[in-house]
């Protein structure tokens, strides 16, 4: 993440789980923006706020191999901590 150099990826929740095919991971994400962020249609000056917000992190595999990775995130919760 560009616009939060400083970033806490932690695994509060416990929640990892993971098949052959695929691994999803949830976590908390603390953050100190530096930069403009992009949430959903808004554009967010960074200044040096900090954030936190949960995320889960999809990730499908095939023959070895990475095919997609999904990340989906509380925007919700961002834009009430920064507006």
């Amino acid at each position: 993440m560009t616009s939060a150099p400083e970033s806490r990826w932690i695994n509060e929740k416990g929640g990892c789980s993971a098949s052959e095919d695929h691994w999803v991971l949830e976590y908390t994400l603390h953050a100190t923006l530096s930069a403009a962020v992009l949430v959903g249609s808004q554009t967010i000056e960074g200044t040096g706020q900090e954030v936190s917000f949960e995320g889960v992190d999809i990730v499908r595999v095939s023959n070895g191999q990475v095919t997609s990775k999904d990340s989906y995130i509380d925007g919700f919760a961002v834009l009430a901590q920064l507006t």
